[in-house]
């Protein structure tokens, strides 16, 4: 079958998917390209536009399990909103703005692991908790080496 004879008679477009479906001789059926390439010849057109309007791929993983169609998935907790609250709360009692330091740069880490999780991760208030408490461990410590220094001379 050439594309002469398929393109030539009754031709029906499929907006979105750019295919064209024509009718040669009465009763063939063929499916021809936006370029009127003969894609195949065997397959009739509902089968093709079966085949080619199926839904893309999902943007992010889908798990299903045996028996159900959907299957909700539990968001993790970032690690790393969990070591900025640990870190924050240990910059206050021992390590002082060490810890501090620590606390901000895991607290902003995990902010923006968890922006851009889409969902799949938790703990926002976790890493913004230990975001605070580095800051203020951190001012703290600042504004007590600065008076210290003030009263020292």
């Amino acid at each position: 079958m050439d594309n002469s004879r398929c393109a030539s008679r009754d031709a029906i477009s499929v907006p979105g998917i750019g295919l064209r479906a024509a009718l040669s001789p009465p009763g063939t059926e063929c499916i021809v390209s936006s370029d009127n390439s003969l894609m195949n010849p065997d397959e009739s057109v509902d089968a093709a536009l079966t085949r080619l309007a199926r839904p893309p791929l999902p943007s992010r993983p889908v798990l299903a399990m045996r028996g159900s169609a959907h299957m909700h998935v539990t968001p993790q907790l970032n690690r790393h909103a969990r070591n900025a609250l640990i870190s924050g709360i240990l910059g206050l009692f021992c390590f002082g703005p060490l810890a501090g330091i620590v606390a901000i740069l895991e607290g902003a880490r995990a902010q923006r692991e968890i922006a851009a999780s889409r969902g799949y991760q938790t703990g926002e208030g976790l890493a913004v908790t230990g975001l605070g408490l580095g800051i203020g461990v951190c001012a703290s410590w600042a504004l007590a080496l600065s008076v210290g220094l003030l009263f020292s001379v």
